[in-house]
């Protein structure tokens, strides 16, 4: 029986065959493989699985660091935090005088907590009431982290949000940070273990953290602890420009207890037209500012201070100087 030759029948009964139709053409043979589905779903996963870790080994960043600092006397650990550099209304000269103090001062170490620039870049009231260009803050918080970081004073280093918004309009001061201070640089909810000669010491942070009380305002610092912290020494958050501290025994499963320090770092900026218009009153010098944490190489002991001098003396204090 003969093949039966394709073509086209028509309403009317007729028939054409498709040489009829469209005359004798030439074959076109594709002979390049199509990559379109030559990779199955076990191949693509190896791909996305292969990129994902060369990505985390080029940009990861960690979650917990371990620190160790030989000593045999007491260090002091001062969290900055929302400087705001840039802004009009930033107490310049206490952030520039505190950074003095710990880059000289043997056994006094630092944290960045986040939003060290104001980083108002998109115009507007907010922007208008900088007194830095983007350039300008940028550079004035490298040079105050690098006097910190070449000399081994800069620990660790959060990102906040308004550090954050930099990165949509180009380089950051955090871009090479890890090489430029030799610090470790984190996001949101991080963990730091901290030896101090033969002690460790638990410290969670975060720039931000959920949780607002108007009765204490270490309560991002205690919210942190309870979400995602428990058993940390210490937990700090910043934020809210709103100073806190709190030392209060908690306890972990099966009884045990200890003393647990939550803090709630203060700002070096007073106020500003979003602080204003939500009804936040100018804050004086005793609001703003970091806390200094004394540690103990020898035993576990954490001791708070209100402000950055009094934690130096403290500390000179007790390496008898």
């Amino acid at each position: 029986m003969p093949a039966q030759e394709q073509g086209l029948f028509y309403p009317d009964g007729s028939f054409k065959s498709r040489s009829e139709m469209f005359g004798d053409q030439d074959v076109v043979h594709f002979l390049t493989p199509s990559t379109r589905n030559a990779r199955s779903f076990g191949k693509w996963t190896d791909i996305f699985t292969r990129r994902q870790e060369e990505r985390k080994e080029a940009f990861g960043i960690p979650e917990h660091v371990e620190i160790a600092i030989d000593t045999d006397e007491p260090i002091l650990l001062v969290p900055f935090g929302d400087v705001h550099a840039g802004a009009l209304e930033t107490d310049y000269k206490r952030w520039a005088r505190e950074v003095a103090l710990v880059a000289e001062t043997p056994g006094a170490y630092a944290l960045s907590l986040g939003d060290m620039t104001d980083s108002f870049f998109w115009g507007g009231a907010a922007q208008d009431s900088d007194i830095g260009s983007y350039g300008e803050q940028n550079e004035y918080l490298r040079t105050g982290l690098m006097l910190l970081g070449e000399r081994s004073k800069l620990l660790a280093a959060w990102l906040g949000d308004h550090d954050g918004w930099v990165m949509n309009f180009g380089d950051t001061v955090y871009d090479d940070f890890i090489v430029a201070t030799k610090a470790y640089y984190l996001e949101g909810v991080s963990y730091i273990s901290l030896k101090v000669g033969d002690i460790l010491y638990r410290i969670s942070g975060a720039h931000r953290h959920n949780g607002f009380s108007i009765y204490n305002k270490a309560h991002p610092a205690l919210r942190l602890y309870r979400d995602s912290a428990e058993g940390s020494d210490i937990a700090i958050t910043a934020h809210t420009h709103q100073k806190a501290h709190i030392t209060q025994p908690v306890k972990t499963f099966g009884g045990e207890a200890f003393l647990g320090n939550f803090l709630a770092v203060g700002s070096y900026k007073s106020t500003d037209e979003y602080a204003r218009k939500k009804g936040f009153s100018r804050q004086d010098y005793d609001q703003m500012g970091a806390q200094s944490i004394l540690l103990w190489p020898d035993k576990k002991r954490v001791e708070v201070m209100w402000d950055v001098e009094t934690g130096i003396h403290r500390l000179n204090q007790e390496r008898g100087r």
